[in-house]
């Protein structure tokens, strides 16, 4: 996929995408007289105030043009199928986000939009586009999809007080303990997540474990001298993933596995307890999900004197019949840290049969940034950033490379970060 990333939002983009086409499909069968058999996007007018996409016939450009006023808010954007669009221009200034798409092949595919901010999702929009003859030819089943939803003030306070950067201002470590029932108080699973600053680098270590105590998935945030930061992944099954990233923007990374929630949950508060005799307060919140829908219940237990989250109890409801499909309860503990296993990093970076990995971001800049690393053969690598980025076989950033193969023994990527500026 290609992705115009102005904020860490890849993880959502799958998703986005699925629901795109989902929403593609009900337009064709719900909104055949609206939003399909006119190239030239009038069509939309029963949809939304202005025309916002256009064809040139001749030239076989399609142009989207989207409002972008809101402060903060990015419009971002998945391509499904790239071997038959591309990006050719992109333009996000003046209040209004201008991108245009040329085609390479023959074939449908869908182009899916989506207005953020951090984990605030707005709005998505979604075009099917019909390629012909190396022309955009049509676009049908344009769909345009409002979303709301932002946390309470009060809930807002309470994160951003016991964010990672907040809380490792004090403390050395911090580590939630955390345990799963289904809905029929069935126990699923027991996982550990912990941030621990070692002189003066933040690691983060992640384990799953099942009913014998065995880990089945961990992951790892992992930095020192010779590595750079980057997220690792692995499962029991041996499945690897490595997560690079600009090294200033490591620690943003893996602070976010902090407090997990899915991209796009929000929070009311329900209920507010406090308890002079022990000094602590009970905040219940209602969760939902913007993209999603799904319920859930939030309680959280906060010591007074610190303002620092000491449990969590999440409820979480199904959305056909309000059912609950699983309870998860969890202790945080400061300055206390475990012995983690430390496999996901371990797996991947210290090898019999390694690739010897150079990374090259924004190559002869004022900003250019060499990484190496040496790399289990066998894990699937990505890179990441807040800004749109470009992969490259070249230092001159003329040969594209769609994905990083570390299958081989020696490799170099060359990056741009935000290639549209």
């Amino acid at each position: 996929m290609i992705q115009n990333e102005k904020y860490n939002v890849k993880r959502v983009l799958a998703l986005i995408l699925s629901l795109a086409c989902v929403i593609g499909m009900l337009a064709g069968c719900g909104r055949q007289n609206t939003g399909e058999g006119k190239a030239d996007g009038s069509s939309l007018e029963e949809q939304t105030s202005d025309t916002w996409y256009e064809i040139d016939q001749e030239a076989g450009i399609l142009t989207v043009r989207l409002p972008a006023e809101k402060e903060g808010f990015i419009w971002n954007f998945t391509i499904n199928d790239t071997t038959l669009l591309e990006l050719v221009t992109l333009e996000d200034n003046g209040g209004t986000f201008v991108a245009s798409f040329r085609a390479l092949g023959d074939g449908e595919t869908v182009v899916s939009f989506s207005y953020a901010r951090d984990d605030v999702l707005e709005e998505i929009r979604v075009l099917n586009v019909t390629c012909k003859d190396g022309k955009v030819a049509g676009v049908s089943n344009a769909s345009v999809m409002p979303i709301s939803g932002q946390d309470d003030p009060e809930i807002t306070d309470l994160r951003n007080s016991n964010s990672i950067p907040m809380i490792m201002k004090e403390h050395s470590a911090v580590t939630c303990v955390s345990e799963t029932w289904d809905g029929e108080n069935n126990w699923q699973n027991k996982t550990v997540r912990q941030f621990v600053s070692s002189d003066g680098r933040l690691w983060y270590d992640y384990e799953q474990y099942d009913d014998a105590d065995q880990v089945v998935y961990c992951e790892a945030g992992y930095i020192n001298d010779d590595v750079p930061g980057a997220l690792y992944t692995c499962e029991k099954d041996g499945l690897k993933t490595m997560t690079l990233c600009p090294a200033s923007e490591y620690e943003a990374m893996v602070s976010d596995r902090w407090l997990a929630r899915q991209p796009y949950d929000y929070e009311t508060v329900a209920d507010k307890t406090d308890s002079t005799e022990y000094g602590t307060t009970t905040l219940t919140a209602a969760r939902q999900n913007g993209l999603t829908g799904i319920n859930s219940e939030v309680i959280y237990f906060i010591d007074d004197a610190t303002g620092l989250i000491t449990g969590m109890e999440v409820t979480e409801y199904s959305a056909e019949d309000d059912s609950v499909v699983s309870v998860t309860r969890s202790n945080i503990l400061y300055d206390e840290p475990r012995l983690m296993e430390e496999q996901a990093a371990m797996n991947i970076l210290f090898p019999e049969d390694a690739c010897y990995l150079n990374v090259v971001i924004n190559p002869g800049k004022e900003n250019s940034e060499e990484q190496a690393f040496q790399v289990d053969k066998s894990t699937e690598v990505e890179f990441d950033a807040m800004e749109g980025y470009q992969l490259y076989f070249d230092y001159d950033c003329t040969q594209p490379m769609d994905w990083i193969d570390v299958g081989q023994n020696k490799l170099t990527v060359y990056i741009t970060v935000d290639p549209a500026k």
